[in-house]
């Protein structure tokens, strides 16, 4: 997490898509801020990559006797609340705590973390006995309900086929995401369980609460698209001009504007949930999840949840 993929944080742009996708999550969780079941006492919260601190902030005022921190390498500048403690730091990197935390957060984080097995270690490590993890985010690539579409036959998915690629060369490959079960049981997480609800991408669904986010979520691919869409594909690994990466971008924002309903595109989300144990608990959640210690851009994920020994 040493430099940001996408727009900062504080860019107007990022404020925008960070609300959105937390009004996704919302109606995702049915309106909760997180699945894991809190301890009855005062907690300890630690939102890992906070962004634009639209979590923490939720999180302190509706947890007013816990302390909320969050962990940015852009954090807010300032707290809205006086139980939240913003601090600057890179989660792949020695976390800067003396104590630990009894609930760590993890959120859209896909596409920033390059190093997911030591960013784990680290939330296993700050957690503390009877504590939850929980990660929230996208198991990218994008897809297509419709067979016939669901390859670089659409623009969308050949744009993303295309960042994905260029990313993976640079050092950030999202297919690690999709997969964390093995880096669970080996930090000591077992009973692992995973589902995979989806983010579709416009109206197209026939459930009311799919429909309400694939509407979000078109809005946010949208404004994404026509903020970094070309330049997402532009890195010194890409080997692409930008006329190119332009094109493409353009070609997809058209396919998924014009085609989003009768191609059906979709993102699956991994939500890792809730992991129960004398010890530690953890869950998480692709773009979502939850990780117990004894564990997440239309999409579909997993929830994960494990128990400690």
């Amino acid at each position: 997490m040493g430099q940001y993929s996408l727009d900062r944080p504080d860019e107007p742009a990022a404020l925008i898509t960070s609300d959105l996708q937390h009004e996704m999550w919302l109606l995702t969780l049915n309106g909760e801020l997180h699945l894991s079941k809190l301890p009855a006492t005062k907690s300890s919260i630690l939102d890992v990559g906070c962004g634009n601190g639209i979590w923490t902030q939720a999180m302190a005022a509706a947890h007013p006797t816990s302390h909320v921190t969050g962990m940015d390498i852009t954090p807010p500048a300032t707290a809205q609340h006086s139980n939240i403690e913003y601090v600057k730091a890179n989660a792949e990197e020695p976390w800067p705590f003396d104590g630990s935390f009894n609930f760590i957060h993890a959120r859209m984080l896909v596409a920033v973390v390059r190093d997911w097995p030591t960013l784990l270690k680290q939330c296993w490590e700050y957690l503390e006995p009877g504590g939850r993890f929980e990660l929230l985010d996208l198991v990218p690539p994008i897809h297509a309900a419709e067979p016939e579409w669901d390859n670089d036959a659409s623009p969308i998915i050949k744009w993303a086929t295309a960042v994905q690629a260029t990313w993976k060369r640079g050092g950030l490959d999202w297919s690690v995401n999709s997969d964390l079960e093995k880096t669970l049981e080996q930090l000591g997480f077992v009973n692992i369980t995973q589902s995979r609800p989806r983010w579709p991408i416009g109206t197209w669904s026939n459930d009311e609460k799919e429909r309400k986010i694939g509407e979000l979520c078109l809005s946010n691919f949208r404004q994404l698209h026509e903020n970094a869409g070309h330049k997402m594909l532009l890195n010194k690994n890409s080997g692409m001009s930008e006329d190119e990466a332009r094109n493409l971008s353009n070609d997809a924002i058209r396919d998924f504007t014009e085609n989003c309903c009768s191609k059906r595109f979709f993102f699956n989300i991994h939500e890792d949930g809730q992991i129960m144990n004398g010890s530690k608990t953890a869950v998480i959640d692709p773009y979502g999840g939850l990780i117990a210690k004894g564990h997440p851009l239309g999409t579909t994920g997993t929830a994960q949840y494990a128990e400690l020994d």
